[in-house]
């Protein structure tokens, strides 16, 4: 008579042993699929950009937000915006803003689908087409220094009270 003297890794069976590779398969199979969706907004992005400005986009990086759950762009801000304006009236609101960074270059992170996108603009580009950045339906998005410190939140809303109903609003959150 023989007995299988195998030890305990042999206990799980061949059925189990394959669970492991499956599911590193599946991710990988996943993290490829993410990628894809990846490349294909910033290719949405770079066509968008090079037919509007005569200077190369100057990408800085593409994240996954279901990587970045804390992200403020992600969960929106918890309290009232600092200023409200009307979006024709808010020139001098961005211009402010903007006078207050340092350096010419002003990073700014928006959301594209389901991915969060950063690009370093010139603060002169910023300045005189932010409207093209900051759409009616893009969310919130930030505006920092190239080292990422936030200098404000922006969002365009044409929903935002009952006092702004359908008009194109700029709403600011500084800090």
């Amino acid at each position: 008579m023989t007995t299988n003297e195998s030890g305990p890794a042999d206990a799980a069976g061949p059925a189990d042993a394959a669970g492991p590779t499956d599911a590193a398969a599946s991710d990988r199979r996943e993290d490829a699929r993410r990628k894809q969706e990846a490349d294909a907004v910033v290719a949405g992005l770079r066509s968008w950009w090079e037919g509007r400005f005569d200077q190369p986009m100057r990408l800085v990086g593409v994240t996954d937000e279901r990587q970045a759950p804390d992200s403020v762009v992600v969960l929106g801000l918890g309290r009232a915006p600092d200023v409200v304006t009307s979006t024709a009236d808010a020139d001098d609101v961005v211009a402010s803003l903007l006078a207050g960074m340092a350096g010419d270059t002003v990073r700014f992170v928006c959301r594209e689908d389901s991915y969060l996108v950063a690009w370093d603009l010139g603060v002169d580009l910023f300045r005189e087409r932010w409207r093209e950045f900051v759409t009616e339906d893009g969310g919130l998005c930030e505006v920092a220094d190239p080292q990422g410190a936030v200098y404000a939140h922006v969002e365009r809303d044409t929903d935002f009270s009952a006092e702004t109903s359908r008009q194109d609003m700029l709403l600011v959150w500084f800090g």
